[in-house]
């Protein structure tokens, strides 16, 4: 795998960006310059090139190895924190099939910014796969449940 590093400018997200496989440096930097949104992995989307917002260092291209796999990760969360401590959202079809409930099953969420949820008795914090391509949430109880302020 061939990937460049960068830094995101709006929240300091440090960023390994993988060239696509059979694609030089400067095509894949021309992808980017075509893209007209992205979603960083710095939790936000922006309705912009990510071009406008990464400070891309493409004069160093790196080799190592291929990011870890959502099924894999995921495994990794259910091994840390128990399966029924560890939720997903996003599209079913890409979920592994690891019997993971969906993040929309838990009664009373409330969104509580920047991508992390909570109800009354737990917060859950979000975990991006390597890729990017699913959220898993893992239950955590809440320090201060009921406290009032």
């Amino acid at each position: 795998m061939k990937y460049v590093t960068a830094v995101c400018r709006k929240c300091g997200e440090d960023l390994k960006l993988e060239v696509p496989k059979g694609a030089s440096v400067e095509q894949f930097k021309e992808m980017l310059e075509k893209r007209t949104s992205f979603e960083c992995p710095g939790r936000h989307v922006e309705l912009s090139g990510p071009l406008n917002f990464w400070n891309v260092d493409w004069s160093a291209v790196y080799e190592g190895e291929a990011p870890r796999g959502p099924k894999e990760f995921a495994r990794e969360l259910i091994k840390a924190h128990g399966k029924e401590n560890v939720f997903y959202l996003g599209d079913k079809k890409r979920i592994p099939r690891l019997g993971l409930k969906p993040l929309q099953s838990v009664p009373d969420l409330n969104h509580l910014g920047f991508g992390e949820f909570g109800n009354d008795t737990h917060d859950y914090i979000r975990y991006d796969a390597p890729d990017g391509s699913i959220r898993f949430y893992v239950r955590v109880v809440k320090i201060c449940a009921g406290a009032r302020s």
